[in-house]
């Protein structure tokens, strides 16, 4: 069995989903520029394409941080930030600090399934948006989007250390809504599902594409029984 740390960092204050970018701008100017996995720029001409260990989002519409291992030991420290004041837009938001939590979380292949949910999810690049577009039965763009989705989870299990030595089994239940995102200025076809995987995934995880920026978040859905 493999635990990762992870860190969940919540300020006070609200954010909108659509000013994750400008916030993720602010953390990075506060943080020293070697600490590159708060912007993934090896230099002004160089990205690092990588899963991201440092994610930016909403929780209950609060601005907050995610942090995975080396990415949680970094994130860490900024709980103890006194009196800085983040630029939002064209708007000032205070560094103060509402909740912050460390723990360790198992990741491996289980003998069971658990349900999640996951919302804005990126699931196609160029490539792959062709083909499932070009896909013409409903069951077809299903297993289409479950192979994906496999591979983002693979994705994640790689950058945490994680060595993947069974099959991932999932499922996607339920299709809530398919709904154009922008992301850079493009419009994306961003789902939202519920799905089943013999997988233990870290409440609060993005998977897809941008991670990073609130996308493909990540909610396991516990039984209220």
């Amino acid at each position: 069995m493999k635990k990762i740390k992870v860190v969940s960092l919540v300020l006070n204050g609200s954010l909108d989903s659509n000013e994750i970018p400008q916030f993720r701008a602010a953390v990075a100017a506060l943080v020293d520029k070697n600490q590159t996995l708060f912007h993934h720029h090896l230099s002004d001409h160089y990205l690092l394409y990588r899963y991201p260990l440092i994610q930016f989002k909403t929780i209950n519409n609060q601005p907050a941080i995610v942090g995975l291992e080396q990415g949680a030991d970094e994130v860490l420290p900024l709980a103890e930030l006194k009196r800085k004041k983040l630029k939002i837009g064209k708007r000032n938001i205070s560094w103060e600090v509402d909740s912050v939590r460390l723990k360790t979380f198992p990741v491996q292949i289980w003998n069971k399934s658990f349900p999640y949910r996951m919302n804005s999810w990126l699931a196609l690049n160029q490539k792959n948006h062709k083909k499932f577009l070009q896909t013409a039965s409903l069951r077809d763009r299903v297993e289409f989007l479950e192979k994906t989705l496999t591979a983002h989870i693979l994705s994640f299990a790689a950058a945490v250390g994680w060595d993947v030595q069974k099959q991932v089994e999932l499922f996607i239940n339920d299709i809530h809504a398919v709904r154009p995102l922008m992301f850079k200025g493009i419009g994306m076809m961003g789902f939202d599902i519920t799905f089943t995987a013999n997988v233990s995934l870290p409440d609060g995880i993005g998977l897809g594409k941008a991670p990073s920026l609130g996308f493909g978040v990540v909610r396991q859905l516990r039984s209220t029984s």
